[in-house]
């Protein structure tokens, strides 16, 4: 859509604001049957929730709670797009505490077992803003969540790994015995020090944060 093309600007996300355009964008999310304008509508919404003042209009109109439902049953283009919507929204605790009572976390854990890369980008950045919420993070744990995170660590996309890397280490921050965590990951510690040397700055730079958070 237009709009998923332009919403890249900051200026056009505020227009769209502006104009009361989110309203119906969100309307669009229940035209399931239609899956090219379902996945122009959550284009949409993914780009317009760069902007924190969208992302606030968006929870009014409980469109977070429309998203969870559409991470089931939906083709890999309408999932890259609301697992990016959701992980921008999720950055707000009150978007956090909706995803997990809609339902929202095991169906987003279970996307990480997919192999689509732009999808998993997304999906890894929802989980560990989710994770943010110490009752998120029960479920996450409970879902095998953090496994699957650390075994995306062995991707051979620079940007799974960071991306993968930056969930974590909330995951890590939240749970009771941070060090035993790691440890219980089969070959963890050595994974972590062999891509410490990456050439890849921001790959190196993520799994720093990870021994910062497991110390």
């Amino acid at each position: 859509s237009a709009i998923f093309k332009c919403a890249e600007e900051e200026a056009t996300r505020h227009l769209v604001r502006q104009y009361d355009g989110l309203k119906p964008l969100v309307k669009l999310l229940q035209e399931l049957k239609n899956k090219q304008l379902l996945a122009a509508a959550t284009g949409a919404i993914w780009k317009c929730t760069l902007s924190p003042e969208n992302v606030k209009a968006l929870r009014e109109l409980k469109a977070v709670e429309l998203l969870v439902g559409l991470l089931t049953g939906q083709p890999e283009e309408v999932l890259v797009n609301v697992a990016g919507a959701l992980s921008e929204c999720a950055k707000e605790a009150n978007n956090r505490v909706t995803l997990r009572k809609s339902g929202g976390i095991p169906p987003l854990i279970g996307l990480l077992t997919g192999t689509n890369q732009p999808l998993l980008i997304n999906v890894t950045h929802a989980v560990g803003a989710c994770a943010l919420d110490a009752e998120n993070m029960v479920i996450i744990d409970k879902q095998d969540g953090v496994r699957l995170l650390w075994s995306l660590l062995k991707s051979p996309n620079p940007q799974v790994v960071s991306s993968a890397a930056w969930a974590i280490c909330p995951c890590i921050e939240k749970a009771k015995d941070a060090g035993e965590l790691v440890r219980s990951f089969v070959g963890g510690l050595e994974l972590i020090v062999g891509l410490l040397k990456s050439e890849d700055q921001e790959v190196g730079g993520k799994l720093e944060a990870i021994q910062f958070a497991k110390l």
